[in-house]
């Protein structure tokens, strides 16, 4: 029964918000949201916060990032690794720190953002990176380390699997090669 009534306030902010109705008199679409939809869309918001949610990373384990990052970030500049192979590692571990000093205003999404992102880069620059393994394979195996530590710690929050573990092979830059 309240999934008839909430469905029927749904339809109504639909109609509301339509895409290609934004650019019409905004009247209209005031005149179907009343006091029964906004509290049948706050009651879905709390319904759906009690059955998602997604957690907080600990401060010890945001400063414990923090300090990898920062330690990469110097190993980086002192290695001897190509330019662009170089910056792309500096602007990654930059996103990463960008997320954590943004923590209050993005939570975990933020910091998951700057890992998937990280991760489509490495997916992007693989050839270059395996070939920076051979020049500083410590440097490379310490970025995997962080990028696991942000995959396990995110995908917990998110309940999401670990994508590390399955394409960190694909990638050519795991243990074993």
């Amino acid at each position: 029964m309240i999934w008839g009534f909430l469905k029927q306030n749904f339809d109504k902010i639909e109609k509301a918000v339509r895409p290609r109705d934004l650019d019409k008199n905004f009247d209209i679409s005031v005149d179907l949201i009343d006091e029964t939809v906004l509290h049948s869309l706050q009651f879905s918001c709390e319904l759906l916060s009690s059955l998602y949610d997604e957690g907080d990373v600990s401060k010890e384990e945001l400063s414990e990032i923090l300090s990898a990052v920062e330690v990469l970030f110097e190993q980086t500049i002192g290695s001897n690794l190509d330019r662009d192979v170089k910056t792309f590692i500096l602007e990654s571990l930059e996103a990463i720190r960008r997320s954590i000093s943004h923590y209050k205003i993005y939570g975990p999404k933020g910091l998951r953002s700057a890992f998937q992102l990280t991760l489509g880069g490495v997916h992007a620059n693989k050839d270059a990176l395996t070939s920076s393994k051979e020049k500083d394979p410590t440097l490379v195996k310490n970025i995997g380390t962080l990028l696991t530590k942000l995959d396990s710690t995110t995908a917990m929050l998110f309940k999401a699997k670990k994508v590390i573990s399955k394409s960190w092979s694909l990638l050519g830059l795991d243990e074993d090669k």
